[in-house]
């Protein structure tokens, strides 16, 4: 597929498996194969049996090959997911795991986000930061010390399941 927007044309190539599900999305044509590029929306994905998806491909601008694994259980809902595990540094940078508790009826119970052992979760701030006020950041306001914070272990951090729609909405 081409596309052409303010003079300049992208080419984006798309393959399908067997059951016409998308394979590889917005790849390039390298030496006859369709590949996964280094563009934002470029992707591989593989399913399972039942058509869930159980992985995603993605390659970092830095060239860096990453993948976000899902596993479901027998009634097909998403009971895990792995996030940005890095397959070039030989899976070094282990990313977020996220598992996800559900009642008897289907419905999502609670989700734990654990960051992987040896990775930091960063600074604390010393005072309240809202992401979407960029005056509530650290230039001239911090009235405290920041405290980075070391991961033992994998650290759970668990929000209810209406807490965590809430904060993808």
């Amino acid at each position: 597929m081409s596309a052409t927007s303010g003079g300049t044309t992208v080419n984006a190539w798309y393959t399908y498996d067997g059951a016409n599900r998308v394979a590889v999305s917005a790849g390039s044509l390298v030496n006859g194969q369709i590949v996964v590029t280094d563009t934002a929306d470029s992707y591989a994905q593989t399913y399972d049996v039942d058509g869930n998806v159980t992985s995603q491909l993605t390659v970092s601008t830095a060239g860096d090959t990453l993948v976000q694994r899902s596993y479901y259980d027998g009634r097909d809902e998403l009971i895990r997911a792995d996030y940005a595990v890095d397959l070039t540094t030989g899976g070094a940078s282990k990313g977020v795991e996220e598992t996800i508790s559900y009642d008897a009826d289907g419905h999502a119970l609670i989700t734990d986000t654990y960051y992987a052992l040896g990775t930091m979760l960063g600074a604390l701030p010393a005072h309240d930061v809202d992401p979407d006020d960029p005056d509530s950041g650290e230039e001239g306001g911090s009235t405290g010390t920041d405290v980075v914070i070391p991961h033992p272990s994998f650290l759970p951090l668990t929000y209810p399941a209406t807490f965590r729609k809430q904060l993808t909405q």
